[in-house]
């Protein structure tokens, strides 16, 4: 899966949040309840491409100097994120949030 995949599940799915760690599935939160997404664990390498997807040069340069960044991502057609990126134990982490465009 990538990153747009996973976004689209977390959209589907009505999910608040999307963890994303290496050597465990994907995992969403939905209604409170944190869930795995039934697929492969991730590996340190697709998380790493996921960060390389979403971060310009200059971004990445300063996440790998300080280990953690936090973001607003939008995806066409999506919606807007918060992302969240770190690093634990030497491998890279992310944790999205959905952006609720509507006031309620």
């Amino acid at each position: 899966m990538n990153l747009k995949q996973l976004l689209s599940e977390m959209a589907d799915r009505k999910a608040s949040d999307l963890h994303l760690r290496a050597g465990i599935p994907p995992t969403l939160r939905v209604d409170g309840e944190l869930i795995a997404i039934e697929t492969d664990s991730l590996t340190p390498e697709q998380l790493d491409e996921f960060v390389k997807q979403i971060l310009s040069e200059e971004q990445l340069k300063r996440y790998y100097a300080q280990h953690e960044m936090d973001l607003a991502l939008s995806v066409s057609k999506m919606g807007r994120f918060r992302v969240n990126l770190y690093r634990q134990r030497g491998t890279p982490g992310m944790a999205i949030r959905a952006v609720n465009t509507i006031v309620p």
